[in-house]
Formats: C-alpha cells, sequence, structure tokens
C-alpha cells in the first residue's frame, strides 16, 4: 500500500510540474481592426520591452492584442530576447494562424 501511494505522488509531482511556464502575457497577433497596440519587432536598441517568446499557448485567452507594424505607427517597440533580459515572458495564442516570417520573427520556428 505503501509502495502505490508513493508511485501515486511521484506521479503526482512530474505530471504537476512537467510543462509548467510562468507567463507574463498571452499575445494575439491580429491584424490592425480591434488591436490593442500596434507592435515593431525592432532591434535591441531602442526597443521599449524585451520579450522572451516561451512557445504557444492555444488554450489560454489572450490579454492582448497586438498588431505588427512599421515603426513610424508603432506604440510599442520590441525586442524578442532570450529568457536572460526579458522584460516579459510572453506566449502566442494564436500560431496557428501566422505566416512563416512572422513565426521566424517570433522564434518559433
Amino acid at each position: 500500500m505503501k509502495k502505490i501511494l508513493g508511485i501515486a505522488l511521484l506521479g503526482l509531482f512530474y505530471f504537476g510540474s512537467a510543462n509548467s511556464v510562468t507567463v507574463d502575457l498571452s499575445v494575439k497577433i491580429s491584424g490592425s481592426t480591434g488591436a490593442d497596440a500596434w507592435v515593431y519587432f525592432s532591434g535591441s536598441s531602442g526597443a521599449d520591452e524585451w520579450w522572451y517568446v516561451v512557445g504557444e499557448c492555444n488554450h489560454l485567452s489572450p490579454d492582448v492584442w497586438i498588431y505588427p507594424s512599421g515603426s513610424a505607427g508603432a506604440d510599442k517597440w520590441v525586442y524578442i530576447s532570450g529568457s536572460a533580459g526579458a522584460d516579459k515572458w510572453v506566449c502566442i495564442s494564436n500560431p496557428d494562424q501566422l505566416d512563416q516570417e512572422m513565426l521566424e520573427t517570433l522564434g518559433l520556428r
């Protein structure tokens, strides 16, 4: 009985923590209509925020809808960085709706 309980607890801890990642924002990339913010994906210099894209999060409702714009019309400049200097950890809620170029920009391909 103790052996079964031990195995059950071990499985609970293993499966409960294997894929848990905390994100600051769930982001949906959309067209300009309905977007909360227009974002220009820039280099590190001049960026307002550094984002680390942890991956896809199809199961989450987006916290913010963004439109990838040119630099002139952008509300915010964002640099996609590694985890070590990131201001925010984000996940993308609609990767299946994005083209290859955007997936590469976000580091998802």
